[in-house]
């Protein structure tokens, strides 16, 4: 009779909450999405259950869809990712061979970013959204069509990590314009925390589920069987539909032009506006810094492309410790982002940015000659949740110092720094590692990362930045 009780007050609590956020969204369409001026007392009447109190994002309808969303779509693209990594290894048995996948990937997110930084600031961010999601379940079928076939060459593998490349330049753009707009601006910093733990979800139970997948050898439906890469890929198209269907639900997101001369008329102003964009990352000290020293810190120390090695030449594992040890990062980044998620924001967030970058480059440099796996995991597990910490207050930074109607163009410069960074950093330890040797590649990119963070703790902006949402 209790749990009846308490079920009965649960379920009230819900569908009075989940009006109260309904009401909230009616509102932000009715002033163009913004919010309204007495919306912040509104907001502050509510009274969410208990566990919610801790993560007042969630209170509104729109982020919610977006946070599950992006868990679901994330938890099949790292499972792509993971299964692309570990095709090549297994085609080509050279570490560089590897590398070249991210490299392949970021040159057309360098080459497009920028303009598709001005589309972010010009239309329905939403729009643009969903001709991105719908052009990667593209990818994500092929992919998974030619592996099914046993046709897979590897050019055909390179192309199509070259168009996800280009996809997501036009994604990253307009995906971090659109998330400030969810919620209001004091809820911000909660928001960011939380799509990390949802990255970080994913980024452990999507290379899990590559490993099982592919352990087990696929699915047989009787008719016609799925080899386990394949299904990894297959698996990844239909995920795209849970982000695809969040769009869908969400009203226009157009962006908010302070006055009419701010909006591009025609492709000769393209360049300037991309111009404005570069200018104001210039000229904001702690904008720049905060992404300058993600970009070294990850170029150095990145040694995912070497991961299949460790697990097969230096461990002799198989694919399931190559699973299990991109999942390790993910658990620590996981655990720093849900931890993170129920504190409040530290003020100091630019000296925790270059602390965290620190204990990112020790923990790798400490990897590399690791003798036992377990040890292995646990110190894998520390450059996830120092990675994660820093990915958290560096975009808090960028967001809150930017203004909306130039957030498009920044996020385009902060996507072009982000994954480059890493993608580059993977074919850098790749081509050392082909070279000198897998873990002397790894001890080398964390001495560099050590390196970097003491460069920056001699910037005064970064170091001495405070947050503030007022």
């Amino acid at each position: 009779m209790q749990a009846e009780i308490w079920c009965g007050v649960a379920w009230l609590e819900f569908r009075a909450f989940h009006r109260q956020g309904s009401s909230f969204h009616r509102n932000r369409s009715a002033h163009g999405d913004r919010l309204p001026v007495s919306s912040s007392a509104g907001v502050a009447k509510m009274r969410p259950m208990h566990w919610l109190r801790r993560l007042p994002a969630l209170r509104y309808r729109t982020y919610r869809e977006f946070f599950a969303g992006s868990a679901l779509s994330n938890l099949g693209a790292f499972a792509q990712s993971s299964a692309v990594i570990w095709q090549v290894a297994e085609m080509t048995g050279s570490p560089e061979a590897v590398g070249m996948i991210p490299l392949i990937r970021v040159v057309p997110t360098i080459l497009l970013s920028l303009p598709a930084g001005v589309i972010a600031d010009q239309l329905d961010r939403r729009k643009v959204l969903l001709a991105t999601q719908l052009g990667l379940l593209g990818v994500a079928v092929a992919l998974g069509w030619i592996t099914m076939s046993g046709a897979v060459q590897l050019w055909h593998i390179y192309l199509l990590m070259a168009i996800t490349g280009a996809l997501r330049a036009f994604d990253m753009p307009a995906r971090h314009a659109l998330v400030p707009r969810l919620v209001p601006l004091r809820h911000f910093p909660n928001a960011v925390t939380l799509n990390s733990v949802a990255w970080r979800i994913s980024e452990v139970g999507g290379p899990v589920l590559m490993g099982v997948m592919v352990y087990r050898g696929g699915f047989d439906f009787g008719a016609f069987a799925v080899p386990g890469l394949a299904s990894c890929y297959f698996f990844n198209a239909l995920t795209f539909l849970a982000m695809i269907l969040a769009y869908w639900r969400m009203p226009p997101h157009l962006p908010e032009f302070e006055s009419e001369s701010e909006r591009i008329q025609s492709f000769g102003e393209i360049l300037p506006a991309i111009r404005e964009g570069l200018a104001f990352v210039r000229k904001n000290n702690v904008v720049r810094s905060s992404m300058l020293i993600d970009f070294w810190a990850t170029f150095f120390s990145t040694a995912d492309a070497l991961l299949p090695f460790y697990a097969t030449d230096i461990f002799g594992r198989d694919v399931s410790a190559f699973s299990q040890m991109q999942a390790a990062i993910a658990v620590g980044s996981f655990l720093a982002a849900l931890v993170m998620s129920v504190l409040r924001p530290m003020r100091k967030q630019g000296l925790g940015v270059i602390f965290a970058v620190a204990i990112y480059g020790l923990a790798t440099a400490l990897f590399a000659f690791c003798p036992v796996y377990w040890l292995a995991l646990v110190l894998l597990a520390m450059t996830g949740a120092a990675d994660s910490v820093s990915t958290i207050w560096r975009q808090t930074i960028r967001q809150v110092r930017t203004p909306d109607r130039l957030r498009g163009r920044v996020g385009a410069v902060a996507g072009i720094l982000q994954r480059s960074g890493p993608q580059l950093g993977d074919y850098e330890a790749g081509f050392v590692g082909e070279r000198l040797g897998v873990r002397l590649s790894v001890l080398l990119g964390g001495i560099a990362c050590l390196g970097i963070a003491g460069l920056w703790y001699r910037s005064k902006a970064l170091r001495e930045y405070e947050h503030t949402t007022k």
